[in-house]
């Protein structure tokens, strides 16, 4: 009820949000950057009439490679000295060499199947193909035509996934 008697802990808060957000700001459109994005915010005070002593928030950070040993730095140089940051998990983003062989083979083989020319691009999405990461094995992330992944509305075209099917079908056979 005394605002002035007090710290509130959801405006302290809004104070290192707008400097994170100033830090990394929302992209316009894809781009290759680290991006943050802000998943939850909550506290324990259930009382409009209380002043909230705590504050958390989640922060779901897609680093781009460049950036992985900056990160936290930069996260802890824009905390306040009584907040503190819990690391729930780190992992590695998928980073591979554009003349690996078998990156060149497959998209070789993709090419002529599809009979059009690929692009490499990086991603901020995630797959299960960074655990591969931690082991040293290269991987890319790539299907058939589709959208809405992850949505009630995803879908697949059938033609792309014969083409798809092919594709890996003749991969592995390249490879023996």
């Amino acid at each position: 009820a005394y605002p002035w008697k007090g710290k509130n802990a959801i405006w302290q808060m809004n104070d290192f949000l707008n400097k994170l957000i100033q830090q990394y700001p929302i992209p316009k459109k894809q781009e290759w950057i680290t991006t943050i994005n802000l998943s939850k915010i909550e506290t324990t005070n259930n009382s409009f009439n209380k002043i909230p002593d705590d504050c958390s928030i989640y922060l779901d950070i897609r680093y781009i490679p460049k950036d992985k040993d900056k990160i936290l730095h930069d996260l802890k140089a824009l905390m306040p000295k009584d907040f503190k940051l819990e690391q729930i998990l780190f992992e590695p983003g998928l980073d591979v060499d554009e003349n690996n062989y078998f990156l060149k083979k497959l998209m070789q083989i993709t090419q002529k199947i599809v009979k059009r020319k690929v692009k490499l691009y990086g991603a901020q999405g995630s797959s299960d193909a960074r655990h591969f990461t931690r082991i040293g094995c290269p991987g890319v992330e790539f299907g058939p035509y589709g959208e809405g992944i992850g949505t009630d509305n995803e879908w697949v075209s059938i033609s792309s996934l014969e083409k798809y099917h092919k594709i890996l079908e003749t991969f592995l056979k390249s490879i023996n």
